[in-house]
């Protein structure tokens, strides 16, 4: 099935991006909004997971709201629970995500909480029970709040932040905003080198899971 209103991608790296939804296409900004520093902020204030997810978290702290809400301001495929994942940033958000909730849970270890026994008594779906499968192999929810992930899997380094005296953040990818105090990405500086620019004509990219016949249903909205 095809999505409506498409604005195709037809620049960028993704360009031209096919998905068994039809081209790759963004709304981007027509509803919702992007997370902010003030909303990272007040989820880093609060202290156990019941704060932050639902169905007990307001919405200023709800991680999983602020979350959806990025989905539907890109639009299209990202605004979709079905077809989310065919947008590349689909990943780049959810890692961002994840990064925030691994702060959280330092920034609870720091207030003598330990993350790993912070399950929710409270959950709202039954999906989301602790001893529920995680359609995972023999994976538990309950199992997602396990250290052994950041322990033995992986780890994130901590957010980039402006050196002084510097203005690359300590990273050849970004660079200071110094009026704001934040780094961002080099390529929003207007005076990037020329060769970050994409060159020679687009191709189009055909993923190995984009072919004809998915009935998957995607007008599932999140949030």
């Amino acid at each position: 099935m095809q999505l409506p209103f498409l604005v195709c991608i037809i620049s960028g790296p993704f360009s031209f991006w096919s998905t068994p939804f039809g081209p790759l296409a963004r709304d981007v900004g027509n509803d919702r909004r992007l997370m902010n520093p003030a909303d990272i902020s007040a989820i880093l204030s609060q202290n156990i997971i019941a704060d932050i997810t639902n169905p007990n978290a307001p919405d200023p702290t709800n991680i999983e709201e602020l979350h959806n809400d990025v989905h539907v301001y890109i639009g299209q495929q990202m605004s979709r629970i079905e077809t989310a994942s065919y947008d590349p940033l689909f990943y780049t958000h959810h890692a961002f995500i994840d990064y925030i909730w691994e702060e959280f849970r330092t920034s609870q270890r720091m207030r003598g909480i330990d993350p790993a026994r912070d399950y929710p008594r409270i959950v709202g779906e039954r999906s989301h029970q602790p001893l529920a499968s995680m359609g995972l192999g023999r994976l538990l929810v309950i199992d997602g709040i396990n250290d052994i992930f950041t322990r033995r899997i992986y780890r994130y380094e901590r957010r980039p932040q402006c050196i002084p005296n510097s203005n690359t953040c300590g990273s050849q990818y970004l660079r200071c905003d110094w009026q704001r105090q934040r780094c961002v990405p080099l390529i929003m500086n207007p005076t990037a080198p020329v060769a970050m620019a994409q060159t020679g004509p687009a191709i189009q990219r055909l993923p190995w899971w984009a072919g004809p016949g998915n009935d998957a249903n995607p007008n599932f909205v999140f949030g």
